[in-house]
């Protein structure tokens, strides 16, 4: 890998470790990166999309995409969409909604997001 690529990677890792700061608190031993989210509220997530597929769940299509923010993997849920523009692996976006758990994963349905520039 020649030392400009080196660089830029650089940039690129730094500048979402800082957005991944901003939203999400440092791991303490208080903070062990498990979600408790009390009375489901709302939570915001930023993070790089590793996977996204789609599903067919019989009375309908899903899309669905596996977030990763440093620390866990969470799984973006839409109903009745195929395809979303912007939505694609390796893609950095900021989510926001209420966690659900679905067969022992964290699941977002029908999350709002915002596409981030790396």
């Amino acid at each position: 890998m020649t030392s400009s690529i080196r660089a830029r990677l650089g940039q690129l890792t730094a500048g979402l470790a800082a957005r991944l700061a901003e939203v999400r608190p440092a791991r303490s031993a208080a903070n062990t990166g498990q979600v408790e989210t009390v009375g489901r509220e709302p939570v915001t997530r930023l993070g790089r999309l590793r996977d996204v597929r789609i599903r067919d769940r019989g009375a309908g299509y899903t899309l669905e995409a596996e977030l990763f923010d440093g620390l866990d993997a969470i799984t973006l849920v839409w109903f009745g969409r195929r395809r979303i523009v912007g939505i694609e692996v390796d893609r950095v976006v900021r989510v926001r909604g209420r966690i659900a758990e679905r067969d022992g994963t964290q699941v977002l349905y029908n999350p709002y997001y915002e596409l981030q520039r790396t």
